[in-house]
């Protein structure tokens, strides 16, 4: 994958909260309680939106083709470990309750990685062939690549018919090679820039 360059729209943002240390490369279980604590009672839904916002960034980038770029957000593996929790906590299961074991197997898979999420949006006057294969890159003192990149769509509904509105792309990226920094997170198209937000990786956890 080669740099790109000649940018479309160059779009800065910096997510930063005081307070915060750094991205945690190595989680330990009082890190892992802190992040299923966070996820149930007694925090409160405002708790864990004031924890999120930290982590997403808008963009709200302009139509290129048929797409634009609407935000952004980073999952540390503290961010993932919440969300894990989250999601047991919705449906108010024993998820590591009784010790922590089964909270450390779930995040076992993602313990050394990040993930950027990128979110586009449709223009629904267009023709929309699929959700766009869109590069992600982090600058640095080194071009940092993507270990893996998936995507999914976004639906809308009415009655019996659905259609596609939106898209995710997630790259994942060691986090080990992400410098503890405020570095360019660049997205490319058809070898083309079309957004670039700068992410304050020292700010977050």
């Amino acid at each position: 994958m080669r740099r790109l360059s000649l940018p479309v729209g160059v779009l800065f943002a910096v997510l930063a909260q005081a307070g915060i240390g750094a991205i945690n490369v190595r989680l330990g279980p009082e890190d892992i309680q802190r992040a299923t604590d966070l996820a149930r009672f007694p925090h409160t839904d405002a708790d864990r939106a004031r924890f999120h916002k930290r982590y997403i960034v808008a963009v709200n980038g302009r139509v290129v083709e048929y797409f634009a770029v609407e935000n952004i957000e980073v999952i540390t593996p503290f961010r993932r470990m919440e969300l894990i929790a989250e999601e047991h906590a919705r449906v108010n299961d024993l998820f590591a309750r009784g010790g922590l074991r089964d909270a450390e197997e779930a995040l076992r898979p993602w313990r050394d990685k990040v993930s950027i999420v990128v979110r586009v949006r449709f223009d629904q006057t267009k023709v929309i062939p699929d959700v766009p294969a869109t590069d992600v890159t982090i600058e640095g003192p080194t071009l940092v690549l993507p270990v893996t990149t998936s995507s999914s769509g976004i639906y809308t509904r009415t009655g019996d018919q659905s259609w596609l509105v939106g898209g995710l792309i997630e790259a994942v990226f060691d986090v080990r090679e992400v410098s503890q920094a405020t570095l360019p997170v660049v997205m490319g198209w058809n070898g083309k820039e079309i957004a670039r937000v700068a992410v304050d990786f020292a700010a977050l956890e």
